[in-house]
């Protein structure tokens, strides 16, 4: 695994935490708390995705597991230390044209987040989504997530904009963070940002170029675009989204990756000249090199687009369980 350069003053290893996880897709926050060496004491996890779910049960026996939000006792679940939930992105992402927001049953899913919150009283809690949430709806959305939250007694509310980039892997991946602490006196709450690696430490060279299989005649058209709107040299190390229409949705990015999206089996390797395989991809989402996919090949990208970033978890966590009580 590649080093995360967490500051090692504060010594986490021994410290228990009751977790509960909503939307959890690939349970990052698991790992990245594994990471970090904490006795993790899963108290559920819950996705609708039922492969997900064997991907969860295989790997990390969660005591509860929950196939709907919509469909449980908030009453009834137990007590926990620390909730995450990676909120839906569909309904608020610049991608999704209608943007449908809490106009749809998914879109909804924060008050039922909120339900967790308000009757659990987590010490930690951990909401993620896309940064266009902010700015859905003219930010009326916006201010009813902030509204909601301020009225947790008790809790202190950070918002973050945090990057994949900024912390180690090479995904350009901003995600809105709101980050709650029970009874902490702070006011700021800093996550330093580490050294990145190049793209090159993420791909496996062994893998045998695969340009003309890659490049059908659609796909080439799109490569064509991007190299000439962004000026690329296919020697170099670039990453493109082949897989979009022409246009706004082919992305590129040298040394990096774009964000990894739903629809990453198209991410093209210009020095490679082939795609990104899913292992490569995972890792771009920061998660260790011994983490395995059970499902079929043809579903692990979706679910790899879905997960949480481990890495930018892993710096997260450590914040915010150091923070002075």
């Amino acid at each position: 695994m590649r080093p995360m350069y967490i500051n090692d003053d504060f010594d986490l290893r021994g410290l228990t935490l009751r977790v509960g996880t909503d939307c959890s897709g690939l349970d990052s926050p698991i790992v990245a708390l594994n990471l970090l060496g904490i006795n993790v004491v899963h108290k559920w996890s819950c996705d609708n995705d039922p492969d997900i779910k064997k991907q969860i049960l295989n790997t990390f026996h969660p005591e509860i597991y929950f196939d709907d939000m919509f469909d449980r006792d908030i009453t009834s679940l137990p007590d926990i230390d620390l909730y995450v939930c990676g909120m839906p992105c569909q309904s608020f992402s610049i991608a999704n044209p209608q943007r449908q927001g809490f106009n749809i049953k998914h879109g909804t899913l924060f008050f039922e987040a909120f339900k967790v919150i308000e009757h659990k009283r987590p010490k930690y809690f951990v909401l993620e989504n896309v940064k266009g949430l902010i700015s859905h709806n003219n930010g009326e959305t916006y201010a009813v997530v902030r509204e909601y939250l301020s009225s947790l007694e008790d809790y202190t509310i950070h918002y973050k904009i945090l990057n994949t980039m900024d912390y180690g892997v090479p995904q350009n991946r901003p995600r809105l963070y709101i980050i709650g602490i029970r009874d902490a006196d702070t006011k700021s709450l800093e996550i330093p940002t580490t050294y990145r690696y190049n793209l090159s430490h993420y791909i496996d060279p062994s893998l045998p170029s695969n340009r003309e299989k890659c490049l059908i005649p659609r796909r080439k058209d799109c490569l064509e675009w991007a190299i000439k709107n962004y000026s690329i040299n296919e020697r170099d190390d670039w990453c493109i989204n082949i897989g979009a229409s022409l246009g706004t949705f082919i992305t590129a990015m040298k040394n990096m990756t774009p964000c990894i999206l739903t629809f990453c089996p198209y991410y093209y390797l210009t020095k490679h000249e082939r795609f990104l395989q899913p292992q490569e991809l995972l890792a771009l989402q920061g998660f260790p090199d011994q983490y395995q996919l059970h499902s079929a090949k043809s579903k692990q990208y979706k679910q790899i687009g879905n997960a949480m970033s481990v890495n930018v978890l892993y710096h997260l966590m450590w914040s915010i369980l150091t923070v002075p009580k």
